[in-house]
């Protein structure tokens, strides 16, 4: 009787290891970030915007063909790296720090007006992304800019991770063109030649992974150790 219970006990929790063992492996590895670093803003030649696209940020729009994403944008700063933007441009501010900020999804038509679009896509297919960030200090700086994807494939719309994969594997699919700091008068720039992206692990993803084995080290120690005592008993039974 004493071997059956402790058996039964065993088999429980080696049941539930390989459940959180499993668990661990479904975790799924796009649970990824995007940083975005754009060289050559307008203002200055060598400055950057930076940024982090969060692709686990969901479409709050409910609607085909609108993409909206609220704080999508996180982590932005907009580095002024020479004497004089930072003088002219900048507020006397080497770095600028923006809130986060939204982003709206739609289908690119030619009539928005926005600098080079005939020219980078040639025909009328494509999606936008907008947004506008404002700085998180008191000296209300500003920027906006807009991603331009060269697609067929409207779905991205609605998926900031499908945005990304075409950041990873079609670089070449996306141009971005960036407004100057304050600019109200709507006019963009396109981005320098030295822009470059890179894939982050979300944070969260992490977590749950690392908390997820940790269970999983304890509970192999729990069934080692039922295994180690239903020897024991056994033996002193025999």
């Amino acid at each position: 009787m004493t071997y059956s219970i402790n058996l039964n006990n065993f088999k429980k929790v080696a049941a539930v290891a390989t459940f959180l063992t499993t668990m661990v492996c479904l975790v799924p590895e796009s649970a990824q970030a995007v940083r975005l670093r754009f060289s050559g803003a307008p203002n200055d030649d060598k400055s950057t915007l930076v940024f982090i696209l969060d692709t686990s940020i969901l479409d709050a729009a409910n609607d085909p063909n609108i993409g909206s994403f609220p704080g999508a944008i996180q982590n932005a700063n907009y580095s002024c790296t020479t004497e004089n933007s930072i003088s002219v441009w900048c507020g006397g501010q080497p770095q600028i720090l923006f809130n986060p900020g939204n982003l709206q999804a739609s289908p690119r038509v030619p009539s928005d007006g926005v600098n080079n679009y005939q020219s980078f896509f040639g025909y009328n297919v494509g999606v936008k992304y907008e947004a506008r960030l404002d700085s998180s200090s008191s000296s209300d700086f500003f920027i906006e800019f807009v991603i331009l994807v060269k697609t067929s494939h409207f779905d991205i719309i609605n998926s900031l991770s499908d945005l990304s994969s075409v950041f990873i594997n079609n670089p070449s699919d996306v141009f971005v063109v960036i407004s100057p700091l304050n600019s109200k008068n709507g006019n963009f720039t396109p981005a320098g030649n030295g822009s470059s992206f890179k894939v982050v692990p979300e944070p969260d993803a992490t977590s749950s992974v690392l908390v997820a084995g940790a269970i999983g080290v304890l509970l192999l120690k729990r069934i080692r150790r039922s295994k180690k005592l239903t020897q024991s008993k056994l033996t002193l039974s025999e």
